[in-house]
């Protein structure tokens, strides 16, 4: 038997995906938060008149007040996600470099200049690590 570029071969391969577990999280959504209005209800709350003598009593006051007041304002969120398994090669360098990269990018677009988007330490540490690689 011969067998040319242009030959068919015959083979069975396992598409299937394996099911991934579902993960139920529980989550607020702080980014929904209107400060204004929780700090009106923060000044209207016992916190703004009745401080107890007691410093445990304080801690628990204080616990339960703003507990309170976040579950009025932020109820808990319930979903359900699918955690995707990490790659073999992202290891705690990429991690690393990952969190570097995008906490820079969060700095440069809260800056208003030129120099603060890009302080001199960050960028020097990052060009050092890049080097290394």
């Amino acid at each position: 038997m011969t067998c040319s570029a242009s030959s068919f071969i015959p083979a069975v391969v396992n598409v299937a995906r394996a099911e991934r577990p579902t993960v139920s999280v529980s989550s607020r959504r702080w980014r929904r938060m209107d400060i204004k209005e929780f700090r009106s209800q923060l000044s209207t709350s016992r916190l703004a008149y009745a401080w107890p003598a007691d410093v445990d009593d304080m801690a628990s006051l204080y616990d339960d007040e703003i507990n309170a007041l976040v579950d009025q304002s932020l109820p808990v969120h319930q979903f359900t996600r699918r955690p995707r398994p990490s790659d073999p090669w992202f290891d705690n360098e990429c991690r690393q470099a990952k969190r570097l990269t995008r906490r820079l990018e969060r700095a440069s677009a809260a800056a208003s200049s030129w120099a603060d988007k890009f302080p001199a330490d960050a960028v020097t540490k990052a060009a050092a690590a890049a080097k290394e690689a």
